[in-house]
């Protein structure tokens, strides 16, 4: 049985990331204020995933003296950090089940920024596969994993409205939502809620063991 996770929220904690990927632009004079707008501005334009080259445009027409390829570079070199926002449990979870054989993917919403953010992060090599897609929506690339039939597969999220959406979409899917932070919104379909890796990994080893 396949693993699928989700990356965001689930193995790189996004907020810590976010809360410092601020700190560069407020080197460079944008204000939190402004760097927020500017930010879903730039996401509602690319139709929801995060672009820098998009976001640095908006903000060169609010700030005309803005060294844009100052800070692109310096976002670049921040990307490149990404290793430091991973959850101390991921590699762990990751590890183990590669060890036990089981087909591991990576399944994200992105283009660019977010397919180095993932490379940075040296988590790459546990997949056997790993998707960034455009669309918040998953499931194209998780039929693609699914392949023919209706085969069960693990799904882990953090996010509610991915997790209720993917069990409609694939009610044989074992949907896992990673509920980290008590903020984040709770699913009423997935098959379990867990807090961290280490409760992911003892649900997914009881699911396997019940499917082999």
């Amino acid at each position: 049985m396949n693993i699928v996770l989700d990356f965001d929220g689930v193995l790189l904690d996004d907020e810590r990331f976010k809360k410092d990927y601020t700190l560069v632009f407020k080197r460079f004079g944008i204000s939190k204020a402004a760097y927020q707008s500017t930010y879903h501005a730039a996401k509602i334009k690319t139709g929801g995933y995060y672009a820098p080259d998009v976001h640095l445009a908006i903000l060169q027409k609010q700030y005309p003296r803005l060294h844009k390829e100052e800070l692109a570079r310096a976002i670049s070199m921040f990307v490149k950090m990404s290793f430091r926002y991973v959850y101390p449990d991921a590699e762990e979870f990751l590890s183990y089940f590669k060890m036990q054989k089981v087909p591991l993917f990576l399944v994200s919403t992105g283009h660019s920024f977010q397919r180095e953010k993932i490379k940075a992060s040296k988590l790459t090599p546990f997949f056997k596969q790993v998707f960034v897609v455009k669309s918040v929506s998953k499931k194209e690339p998780l039929a693609r994993v699914v392949g023919h039939g209706d085969r069960a597969f693990i799904f882990i999220d953090d996010k509610k409205e991915i997790a209720d959406k993917v069990k409609k979409e694939f009610p044989q899917a074992m949907v896992i939502q990673m509920r980290r932070r008590r903020t984040v919104s709770k699913s009423a379909h997935a098959d379990a809620v867990v807090k961290n890796m280490s409760e992911a990994k003892t649900l997914c080893e009881k699911i396997l063991r019940q499917k082999s």
